[in-house]
């Protein structure tokens, strides 16, 4: 959990004044469950996507959390913590896609900066059929090629 910024603007909520520290984390969803608090009704995550309409300045602490994630992801290796202890790169490209929004199809690769931070283990999996559009397959074909999996390697001081 790191702390993103404190927001603080005088009339961010009509019925008093409120300062709010905001945080952000990367999480398994399946690991917290989301609980309503003091004063509201009911609590769920969403995909981003899909959140609905926030109440007071919330859209604007979620898009600072977005945009600061979206940045960060580019010059530290966070999420790792979200993928199986033995991943793929496939898998890896997943996480990235989903935190940077975008489609990276073949960006992950042994030139790329996130690639030095990997352990190649010797030992393959089966690749996941993954989401179209598949080079060189078409949309629907279920990749059955093995894929090397890797771990993350720990740099010391």
């Amino acid at each position: 959990m790191e702390q993103l910024y404190t927001f603080g603007t005088v009339d961010r909520d009509p019925r008093e004044r409120v300062v709010s520290v905001a945080y952000y984390a990367l999480v398994k969803l399946s690991d917290h469950r989301a609980k309503a608090a003091t004063d509201a009704a009911n609590a769920e995550w969403f995909p981003i996507s899909r959140v609905p309409k926030l109440a007071f300045d919330h859209a604007e602490i979620l898009a600072a959390a977005l945009a600061r994630l979206k940045g960060k992801v580019r010059y530290q290796p966070i999420g790792f913590e979200l993928l199986p202890p033995k991943f793929t790169l496939s898998q890896l490209q997943r996480l990235y896609e989903a935190v940077l929004e975008t489609d990276w199809t073949n960006a992950i690769s042994e030139e790329s900066p996130e690639f030095r931070l990997l352990v190649p283990l010797k030992e393959t999996q089966m690749a996941d059929p993954s989401p179209c559009p598949v080079v060189p397959l078409r949309c629907g074909q279920i990749r059955k090629a093995e894929e090397a999996r890797f771990q993350l390697r720990v740099m010391k001081p």
